[in-house]
């Protein structure tokens, strides 16, 4: 039967040309990590032929099948299918954002982790040397931690997205440097901890020295320093605090323990995804990565010993198809905060804070997730101080988020998640859980 022409222009109109969303094209999106601006995509329907795919591939990058570990650089990528068989990881770097689209079916037997890098543990003293901190881990990309503190100056963690953390107090030419959108740095001997990077990072622990505040960016608001102390048993000090946010969103605040050891240091505070895109749980205007942890104080008495470096912040992954998304049972997403590094093994040292969970998007007219797979934006643990957290440990990041949007007849949600489920594939918007909607909102 020949269709009525009013009909047929009825379905050109629905599956013309479509422009991604607003918040990929918004200039604020080069600001914070340079992330190129999407160009208009060519024809994007899915299977319903009424249906506009808010994500279109125009296929020109071709079929991705890696068959050894790949590290992608950040972006947007048009592909046909994605294919990554168990045993195969693939990472990015840099700033940490991965965009990753097909015109057909998307299937992961194997891991794309977009974690942030673990801080390095404080290194230790020699003579009259200072021993160096912990330098910090990298935001969304788990290839590379921070280096373990050595008598050199500790480095700030790098990549991501934001602001920069504040340097800590300058000991013996050894300023612990603030993350550069990564983890802050611990602190060398008698230093202050330096504040991790990003939009709402961890602050840096305080000991003999006072440590320096987290980043605040775009809106959102970084974690204070610690306070120093004010005699030998450590009264007076204070951890760094988390990234400031809602509940689970926030980082918690570094331990500090008085009389845990001569002149001892407090720990860094874990980061946070901040209050701004904890209240966008859509992802509609926030495609952006966690934040990192704050440095560990160094103690000032013991073994003139660093401190632990702060976590890197987890990175930003999507996955979009205009058909399906099939996750297999030993697949991984993950988009985790680095844990904080630890304090050198002598009583008096201290830890670095967690970087933040980032973001994981699952865009699909069909998504299924296979029970054992594991999908994943969790913040990272604090490091933990030393002589076996006799100064107790640096503050745990802070949770980021997930968001997946599929037709609910053609969805199986079996893995574990984190942030969790409400009610398998229902519908949800509730904080501290994965976020839901029907396909193709």
């Amino acid at each position: 039967m020949k269709l009525p022409s009013s009909l047929l222009l009825v379905v050109v109109a629905a599956c013309g040309p479509v422009k991604a969303p607003e918040s990929d094209t918004d200039a604020a999106v080069v600001v914070y990590d340079a992330a190129p601006p999407d160009a208009f995509l060519a024809d994007g329907c899915p299977t319903d032929p009424c249906v506009v795919n808010p994500f279109a591939s125009s296929g020109e990058d071709g079929a991705f099948a890696p068959d050894s570990d790949t590290v992608l650089a950040p972006g947007l990528y048009n592909f046909t299918t994605i294919t990554i068989p168990a045993g195969i990881t693939v990472t990015t770097s840099a700033n940490a954002r991965l965009d990753l689209r097909a015109t057909g079916p998307v299937v992961i037997d194997g891991v794309i982790d977009v974690s942030g890098g673990r801080g390095g543990d404080g290194g230790a003293g020699a003579g009259d040397l200072y021993g160096g901190g912990g330098s910090g881990g990298a935001t969304g990309s788990p290839l590379a931690p921070g280096d373990n503190g050595t008598l050199d100056c500790s480095v700030r963690g790098v990549g991501g997205a934001g602001g920069d953390g504040n340097d800590a107090t300058d000991i013996n030419g050894c300023p612990s440097q603030g993350g550069a959108s990564g983890g802050g740095a611990g602190a060398g001997a008698c230093g202050g901890g330096s504040g991790g990077g990003g939009f709402a990072g961890g602050g840096g622990g305080g000991g003999y020295s006072a440590g320096a505040a987290g980043a605040s960016f775009g809106g959102a608001t970084g974690g204070s320093g610690g306070a120093a102390e004010t005699d030998s048993t450590g009264a007076g000090m204070s951890g760094g605090t988390g990234g400031t946010a809602p509940g689970a969103y926030r980082g918690r605040t570094g331990d500090a323990v008085g009389g845990c050891a001569g002149y001892p240091a407090a720990n860094g505070g874990g980061g946070s995804i901040g209050a701004v895109l904890a209240a966008d749980l859509a992802v509609a205007t926030t495609f952006y990565v966690g934040s990192g942890g704050g440095g560990s104080g160094g103690e000032c008495s013991v073994g003139q010993a660093g401190g632990g470096g702060g976590g890197g912040g987890g990175g930003a992954v999507r996955i979009a198809s205009a058909f399906s998304i099939e996750i297999g049972a030993a697949a991984a997403l993950r988009a985790n905060g680095g844990d904080g590094g630890n304090g050198y093994n002598v009583a008096g040292t201290a830890a670095g804070g967690g970087g933040s969970g980032g973001v994981i998007y699952l865009s699909a007219p069909s998504i299924s997730v296979a029970a054992g797979a594991t999908v994943t934006a969790a913040g990272g643990q604090g490091g933990t101080s030393g002589a076996a957290g006799a100064c107790g440990s640096g503050g745990d990041g802070g949770l980021g988020r997930i968001r997946i949007s599929v037709q609910a007849g053609s969805c199986s949600l079996d893995g574990a998640f984190d942030p969790p489920l409400t009610d398998g594939c229902a519908e949800s918007s509730l904080a501290f859980t994965t976020y839901i909607a029907e396909y193709p909102d």
